[in-house]
């Protein structure tokens, strides 16, 4: 991120919109699946759905966004507290002492 600054509180926030938004993707995925299952298990049903293909590869494609994203957050969430840890000891080198309380 360079020279940007960002509050721990806005990525933190940034974060666990990501990981909202994997989980309603991945949610999205097992509806896929479970259409995709009930074709397969009801070959009649596979010709009424003739976007099954489709539903197919997106679901795959959707899932592994899905996991993309909510390993984006997870990522973000560990970064504000290396941040936080960091920031916490600074000041308390600052304040003259060498560890930080309750480390």
């Amino acid at each position: 991120m360079g020279d940007l600054h960002l509050e721990p509180e806005v990525v933190e926030r940034c974060g666990d919109r990501l990981a909202a938004a994997g989980a309603a993707v991945d949610a999205q995925s097992r509806s896929f699946t479970g259409t995709r299952e009930l074709a397969a298990a009801h070959p009649g049903i596979a010709s009424a759905l003739t976007l099954d293909f489709c539903r197919r590869n997106w679901s795959d494609r959707i899932e592994s966004h899905g996991t993309g994203i909510r390993l984006l957050g997870d990522n973000l969430h560990f970064a504000v507290r290396e941040y936080q840890a960091a920031d916490a000891r600074h000041a308390a080198l600052l304040r003259g002492h060498s560890r930080v309380p309750g480390e």
